[in-house]
């Protein structure tokens, strides 16, 4: 009998062509080797308001340079399409974090920041992001408790009715503080001379700022356009603090308070405009960069609204004025020349949750049908597994839906999962099993999987006009 095995490592189904044994049987003749079948990754999509042509790859944690693609990452690079959505041609066997450098937000037609997500994540936006970056593991919850129910920091806010106002107020507060000081910057340096590497590290430092600062503050500060102001005010200050001590850095900023301050203000006094019209609510619509300061009114209010619907064109011409005045009148604070071929970018700490690092399915030909031969899950870190009932423990059942099929965890060693699958438990050629480990399995260290992580296999059409023969076949 003919054994096939389904390979895939991360939510990609990895598939390597290759005849390992073969043994006459019956007098037949052996199998062919099957057709190579492309490796496939992670799929996500990239939100700004979508972003079109962004590079995307995974970015290992286990070494190298973080943010720049090193040679061992190269192979998993994909560049986003015009919705915004990709898919890494491999799934890397090594822990990391998904980056997005470069691209077009399609809604604003402004350039896209640098962002970043966690292995897994449904989407890589401003929000994960800050949830990437921050090594508390609390803001994750905070943004979802502004979220309404069924969505979460991961989840694309451009396409689906998943923002609240007090979510999109943060949102684009966020986004138009990250651009309006790296636009600030660059302009002032002329075009050219502050390199791609040094202005993704300049945003990812202000994002970096701004997750410290959120996490002082409770979501009734988040929610208020002033109290909010104040926050970003502080986290802008770190910021160009953190720029002007950087290592071989060719900015300077002076006058740093007033930066601040105009950068904060303005991001949002925009957004609080771009959420006031979405959502008809009239004292956001009236706050401006001049009484921001006197806006303490939290957004309370409780129904949805979509980035892409919320940014009409009269918000896209709110939020480029927001940039272009800060740039206008604080171009005089901020000194930059080419940067230096030394140029050493501060430490940017990111979080180090575990992710799922393969999965391997096989099957057995039943039929017309197939049966799980072994299915099994392989972390990237070492995880609890001392109890099969343990709400953390990679052994209990209750982390894991498989549908249609039904395996139990049954073993746990060296970061692999082994499951049980019952010889009744069939699969339909052309069928899909799906599979989702939920977020709540924990590491020996307690830190837990920052999202689901769910796969699907697509099983495949039965083998016909070959006689005899068996073997283990790859592919």
């Amino acid at each position: 009998m003919k054994m096939r095995r389904f390979m895939a490592t991360g939510v990609a189904l990895a598939m390597a062509a290759g005849l390992l044994s073969a043994c006459g049987g019956g007098g037949g003749s052996s199998s062919p080797a099957p057709t190579p079948v492309p490796t496939k990754g992670q799929t996500g999509k990239v939100i700004q308001g979508p972003v079109s042509g962004a590079t995307v790859w995974a970015d290992s944690l286990e070494g190298g340079a973080k943010f720049t693609i090193d040679a061992n990452e190269s192979a998993s690079k994909t560049t986003t399409s015009l919705d915004g959505t990709f898919q890494l041609p491999v799934q890397p066997s090594y822990k990391h974090i998904i980056v997005s450098q470069g691209g077009t937000d399609t809604l604003t037609n402004q350039p896209a920041s640098t962002m970043l997500a966690p292995a897994g994540a449904k989407a890589c936006s401003p929000l994960t992001t800050l949830v990437t970056l921050d090594t508390s593991g609390t803001l994750a919850a905070k943004i979802n408790a502004l979220l309404p129910a069924g969505t979460s920091f991961d989840s694309d806010l451009s396409a689906s009715n998943a923002l609240s106002p007090a979510a999109l107020l943060l949102l684009k507060s966020i986004e138009t503080t990250v651009m309006a000081l790296n636009t600030t910057i660059t302009t002032v340096a002329g075009s050219g001379k502050i390199s791609p590497a040094q202005q993704s590290n300049i945003q990812l430092l202000t994002y970096s700022k701004i997750t410290e600062q959120l996490n002082s503050m409770t979501s009734t500060e988040i929610q208020t356009p002033s109290l909010l102001a104040t926050g970003l005010t502080t986290a802008v200050t770190n910021s160009i603090t953190a720029i002007n001590t950087t290592t071989s850095s060719n900015v300077t900023i002076s006058n740093v308070p007033a930066v601040a301050a105009a950068v904060a203000t303005n991001a949002v006094a925009s957004a609080a405009q771009v959420v006031g019209a979405a959502t008809s609510n009239a004292a956001l619509q009236s706050v401006t960069a001049a009484n921001v300061s006197t806006s303490t009114t939290a957004v309370t209010a409780t129904s949805s609204v979509t980035e892409a619907t919320a940014l009409n064109p009269s918000a896209v011409i709110a939020l480029n004025n927001s940039v272009n005045t800060i740039v206008t009148t604080q171009s005089g604070s901020v000194v930059a020349t080419q940067t230096p071929t030394n140029y050493i970018p501060p430490p940017i700490p990111v979080v180090q949750n575990p992710t799922i690092t393969g999965m391997a399915l096989s099957v057995l030909p039943s039929s017309s049908n197939w049966s799980i031969s072994s299915f099994t899950i392989t972390f990237s870190d070492d995880m609890l597994a001392s109890t099969t009932t343990g709400a953390n423990s990679v052994l209990n059942p209750a982390n894991y839906i498989l549908a249609p099929a039904v395996c139990t965890p049954s073993t746990y060693a060296a970061k692999v999962v082994t499951f049980s699958c019952p010889a009744t438990a069939l699969l339909t050629s052309g069928s899909i099993l799906s599979v989702t480990v939920k977020k709540t399995v924990s590491s020996t260290t307690n830190a837990q999987m920052l999202v689901d992580y769910s796969k699907t296999f697509t099983i495949p059409a039965a083998t016909t006009g070959s006689t005899g023969g068996s073997g283990t076949v790859l592919f």
